[in-house]
């Protein structure tokens, strides 16, 4: 049954469905009965599903499992095959999977956990701040030393480009890459900008280019077509 409100509010009418006849079984549809008894005040007819908290083996399989990057639903079909816990649901393991990685911040957001690591492992770190908001990030430039000491050896081919979605605040991601002397490439130095404007790639080119030293000059520069990325590569690497 059906309470259908009149236009100008003032009134209710009571509509209800008319029991239907299957042309092909002949089956009667009644609309106006249930199909299961009524419900207790209890209410316990029916399960709830609650949140369920993993313990002891399920924890330890879920953080095995996602520090080698197995996906969620992995990680459920390998719990369900071998602790034969078939209660567990995809959820469940998003929000271990959430508990682990807050601990793992230890109460630091993720601008102050990337800093942290840079230089827990010693890396070369260029933190830019906005000077109206000093807690906003405006760029990062970070490089690993024994990359930067590998360029200068192979100094001759550099590829640079912007990359995206590696971050949730949308900052394209530069990235110059390397050519050994066997043809393999090797990754020297990234940078997340805030933009992809000349400014801001003329910005990304200066760390690279104090990197390398004003001794070292890149005999060829790849990159794609894009006009401010040309430009800046001009005003950096003139030669």
């Amino acid at each position: 049954m059906i309470y259908i409100q009149s236009l100008d509010q003032r009134t209710w009418e009571i509509k209800y469905r008319e029991p239907w006849t299957d042309p092909k079984t002949s089956l009667v549809t009644d609309f106006s009965t249930y199909n299961h008894p009524p419900i207790t005040k209890e209410g316990s007819e029916f399960s709830v599903q609650r949140r369920r908290l993993l313990q002891g083996e399920q924890r330890l399989v879920v953080l095995l499992q996602h520090s080698s990057r197995t996906k969620p639903r992995n990680i459920l079909h390998y719990l369900h095959d071998h602790l034969d816990d078939d209660i567990l649901t995809a959820q469940d393991i998003r929000n271990e999977i959430r508990r682990i990685n807050c601990n793992r911040l230890e109460g630091k957001n993720c601008t102050e956990t990337l800093l942290y690591e840079l230089e827990k492992y010693s890396w070369i770190s260029r933190p830019v701040w906005d000077e109206d908001k000093p807690n906003r990030l405006l760029s990062m430039f970070f490089a690993y030393p024994l990359s930067i000491e590998y360029l200068r050896l192979y100094y001759k081919v550099l590829i640079i480009d912007c990359t995206y979605n590696t971050n949730s605040a949308g900052m394209p991601l530069f990235e110059a890459i390397g050519i050994d002397v066997t043809g393999k490439s090797f990754c020297m130095s990234f940078e997340f900008l805030p933009g992809e404007t000349e400014e801001d790639l003329t910005q990304a080119l200066k760390h690279l280019r104090e990197m390398l030293g004003n001794d070292i000059q890149p005999g060829v520069i790849l990159t794609d077509k894009a006009e401010s990325i040309r430009s800046a590569v001009a005003s950096i690497f003139p030669e």
